[in-house]
């Protein structure tokens, strides 16, 4: 069910994709400081749409991706040294007996 619709989506995008390209297919300049360039309005409009999508993403994954991580992390460790200690102390409990 999840490829089924993973492919309706990709066909969706495709299909969007191809009539923005179409509908918008006059040529326009773009200045980004000391690089210039033409390309169709289509273009632009995806590419500022994919560079949006792309900037979004990598925010999430600073913002709130990389500090659960590192509390995972953490937590990890402590726990690790935890079960260290109690059997430390289960195997020195034994010893006494």
């Amino acid at each position: 069910m999840f490829r089924i619709s993973l492919y309706i989506l990709a066909l969706v995008a495709l299909l969007t994709g191809l009539i923005i390209g179409t509908l918008n297919s006059e040529p326009v300049q773009v200045d980004l400081f000391w690089w210039q360039f033409t390309a169709p309005l289509g273009g632009i409009l995806v590419l500022a749409f994919v560079t949006g999508i792309l900037s979004g993403i990598f925010a999430l994954f600073v913002v709130r991706v990389m500090p659960l991580r590192l509390s995972l992390r953490k937590a990890l460790k402590n726990q690790a040294r935890l079960d260290g200690a109690s059997q430390a102390n289960e195997a020195a409990s034994t010893k006494d007996v």
